[in-house]
């Protein structure tokens, strides 16, 4: 895990200065968002819609996370809630198990 860690690309300026403004305006919560020099609106989104929270996540908090299937368009969102952390959503056996299954069963329905 430490070798993971410390084995990543670094973040980009620009990135980063898009996640600061997403975070500090409340980006997803009002329901837009900006990317690039735009807008976007959630609620143009309009195809079958998956997002999914890891209940154990102290990455993405599921309060940070939860209520995001609502602000899209889409008539058919849904969240999928799972238990595990960050990382074992797509790592490890519980993944393999668990999230990985249920995520390849929406995309299979849809």
């Amino acid at each position: 895990m430490n070798g993971w860690v410390r084995d990543h690309i670094p973040f980009p300026g620009g990135v980063l200065r898009d996640m600061a403004e997403l975070v500090s305006t409340g980006g997803f919560t009002r329901g837009e968002a900006p990317l690039g020099r735009r807008r976007v609106r959630l609620a143009d989104i309009t195809c079958p819609f998956l997002s999914v929270l890891a209940e154990a996540d102290h990455i993405v908090p599921v309060d940070a996370a939860a209520g995001l299937a609502d602000l899209v368009g889409s008539k058919d969102a849904t969240e999928l809630r799972l238990p595990g952390g960050h990382v074992s959503l797509f790592v490890g056996r519980p993944a393999q198990t668990r999230s990985l299954p249920a995520i390849v069963d929406w995309i299979a329905h849809h």
